[in-house]
């Protein structure tokens, strides 16, 4: 699983999308080797509303609310339903 997380300013919108279709070619990749169970998941931009931990980090709410969409993803990827 590869993951991503959006970052705020111009200059990092433009390597956020550099590093997005980077990630976006590797999963499409694999999956043309027959991996299927690699996907990408890119998280929404922490906008503060959560709070954030040390040095802009993600807090324990920002934690929990990623948790919330990765865990999904992660059980219908791997048939855990």
């Amino acid at each position: 699983m590869v993951l991503s997380h959006d970052g705020a300013d111009d200059g990092r919108r433009h390597k956020k999308a550099a590093s997005r279709s980077y990630l976006q070619e590797i999963v499409a990749a694999f999956a043309g080797k027959g991996d299927t169970k690699l996907i990408f998941l890119e998280f929404p931009e922490a906008d503060g509303s959560n709070g954030y931990g040390c040095d802009y980090h993600p807090s324990k709410a920002q934690h929990q609310a990623m948790a919330n969409a990765l865990v999904p993803v992660v059980k219908s990827t791997l048939g855990w339903n």
